[in-house]
C-alpha cells in the first residue's frame, strides 16, 4: 500500500492543509514566489518541474488559487523546504520535523508518479486510502481549495455513498466540483432528506436544469412552498416545472399580485393568467396593480381584469394610460367612456 508506512506523516500533512483558509492563500503565494526566486527559477521552469502550466504557478503566487494537495510534496522538494514550512512559514518546526522523520516530505514525494494525478489506477487506489478518514462533506470544506478536481470529486462521491448529508453541506464545495458530481450529490441528498427551497438557491446556478427541476418537484410533493420561495429559483427552472409549482402553491395558499410580479417573466402565459385571475377573484385589485403584470398577460385576461377593476373603483387617467397598450381598443374605449360618464354624472 502506497501510504502504508507513512500514515503518521500523511495525517500531519492533511492537518496542515486543513488549517489553510482563503485568507492565508496570499501569504502562501508570497512564500512560494520568494522560495522560487531564491532557487533562481522562473515561473515557467518551476511549472515544468511540477507538470503544470506557468499560469497555475502565477495564480499560486498571486494568492488566487492553491496547488493540488498532491502537488505540495513535489513543490516543497523542488523549493528545498517542507510542506509544513510552505504552508505555515514555521521554519523551526520544519527543522524539528525533518530531524524526527528523516525527510518524510522527500520520501513522500518518491511515491508520487511523474505523470501526476492523471486518472491512472495507481492514483485512484491511493485516493481511496487517503479518503478513508473523511467522515462527511463538512470536513472537506477547508480542504477543498487545496485539492484537484479529480481528488475532490472522488472525495465527495465517497462521502455521499457512505453518509447522509444536507444540501447546505454542499454549498461551499459546489463551485469546485464537476457538474456531474454536484448533480449526483444533489439528487442523492434530495432523495434522502427533506429540504427547503432556500437550500437550493445558492446551488441553482451550478446545477443542470433537469436536476434542479427534479429537486423542486420533490420539495413541492413533500413539504410544499410559497410563491415567495420560488422567486430566486425561477430563472434556473424549466418553464413547465415553474408553471406546475406556481399552480400547486396557488392551490395551497393565498397570494397577492405583487408576489407574481417577479415570477411573471419566467411563467408560461396560461399559468400566469390562471394565477392572476385566481388572486383577482379572491382579493380584488386596482388598475395600478396590473401595470407590472400587463406585458406578460394574455389580451383576453387583461381585458377582463381591467374591466373588473374599472367597475369597482375610481381610477386616474395615468393608471389607464399605463395599461392601455395591453388592452384591446374596444375595452380601452369602454373604460375611458365609462370614467367620463361617471365624472360628468
Amino acid at each position: 500500500m502506497i501510504f502504508g508506512k507513512k500514515n503518521q506523516e500523511n495525517r500531519s500533512q492533511k492537518n496542515r492543509a486543513e488549517e489553510v483558509n482563503m485568507a492565508d492563500m496570499q501569504e502562501i503565494g508570497r512564500r512560494i514566489a520568494a522560495l522560487r526566486k531564491a532557487k533562481n527559477l522562473t515561473q515557467a521552469e518551476l511549472a515544468e518541474q511540477l507538470s503544470v502550466s506557468y499560469q497555475a504557478v502565477s495564480n499560486w503566487e498571486r494568492g488566487e488559487s492553491m496547488p493540488d494537495i498532491f502537488k505540495l510534496p513535489t513543490l516543497a522538494a523542488v523549493l528545498s523546504t517542507s510542506v509544513d514550512a510552505l504552508l505555515t512559514g514555521e521554519t523551526a518546526a520544519e527543522e524539528s520535523n525533518a530531524a524526527e522523520t528523516g525527510g518524510a516530505d522527500a520520501a513522500l514525494w518518491e511515491t508520487v508518479p511523474a505523470d501526476g494525478l492523471s486518472g491512472l489506477d495507481s492514483q485512484l487506489k491511493r485516493l481511496k486510502e487517503e479518503l478513508k478518514p473523511l467522515k462527511s462533506l463538512e470536513c472537506l470544506k477547508s480542504l477543498g481549495p487545496l485539492q484537484g478536481e479529480e481528488t475532490l470529486d472522488a472525495a465527495v462521491r465517497q462521502a455521499a455513498e457512505r453518509d447522509s448529508f444536507s444540501l447546505d453541506e454542499l454549498e461551499d464545495l459546489a463551485p469546485l466540483l464537476e457538474k456531474e458530481t454536484l448533480d449526483a450529490a444533489v439528487r442523492q441528498a434530495a432523495e434522502r432528506d427533506s429540504f427547503s427551497l432556500d437550500e437550493l438557491e445558492d446551488l441553482a446556478p451550478l446545477l443542470e436544469k433537469e436536476t434542479l427541476d427534479a429537486a423542486v418537484k420533490r420539495a413541492a410533493e413533500r413539504d410544499g412552498f410559497s410563491l415567495c420561495e420560488l422567486e430566486d429559483l425561477a430563472p434556473f427552472l424549466g418553464r413547465e416545472t415553474l408553471d406546475a409549482a406556481v399552480r400547486q402553491a396557488a392551490e395551497r395558499d393565498s397570494f397577492s399580485l405583487d408576489e407574481l410580479e417577479d415570477l411573471a417573466p419566467f411563467l408560461g402565459r396560461e399559468a400566469l393568467d390562471a394565477a392572476v385571475r385566481q388572486a383577482a377573484e379572491r382579493d380584488g385589485f386596482s388598475l395600478d396593480e396590473l401595470e407590472d403584470l400587463a406585458p406578460f398577460l394574455g389580451r383576453e385576461t387583461m381585458d377582463a381584469l381591467a374591466q373588473k377593476a374599472a367597475q369597482k373603483r375610481n381610477f386616474s387617467l395615468d393608471e389607464l394610460e399605463a395599461v392601455a397598450p395591453f388592452l384591446s381598443k374596444e375595452v380601452f374605449l369602454e373604460i375611458a367612456l365609462g370614467r367620463r360618464e361617471r365624472k360628468n354624472g
